[in-house]
């Protein structure tokens, strides 16, 4: 049985099993504020893996790199020397560039880091 409210609500977007329309989960029956439901896709897109088909992050800032070879999520940036040009530089020494370079297929921002902290 699922949750009700809006933690099942959320439960239900991250796992893709909800449908809402005009702040009304079809699933959980769970009628929330608008501002809420916005804040919470907002969040949830910034979390969602981006296709380096679709668009490259920053030069130089840090981010999560998917190596498809590989299967796992590392941190890194893309970086360009002279020497290789464009390439993925990860912070355990690792280079992709050449035919590497496409071994990245996704990316995602670093989380923010705590406002305060313990």
């Amino acid at each position: 049985m699922m949750e009700r409210g809006l933690v099942g609500h959320a439960i239900g977007i991250i796992t893709g099993d909800t449908m809402c329309e005009d702040n009304l989960c079809s699933k959980c029956g769970y009628k929330f504020p608008r501002p809420i439901e916005d804040a919470l896709r907002a969040e949830l897109d910034k979390r969602k893996p981006i296709p380096v088909s679709e668009r490259m992050p920053e030069e130089t800032d840090w981010v999560m790199l998917y190596d498809n070879l590989a299967q796992q999520w590392m941190i890194g940036m893309l970086i360009t020397l002279s020497t290789h040009g464009l390439q993925w530089a990860t912070v355990d020494g690792y280079f992709f560039h050449g035919s590497n370079f496409s071994r990245v297929t996704h990316w995602m921002p670093l989380p923010e880091a705590p406002d305060e902290t313990p």
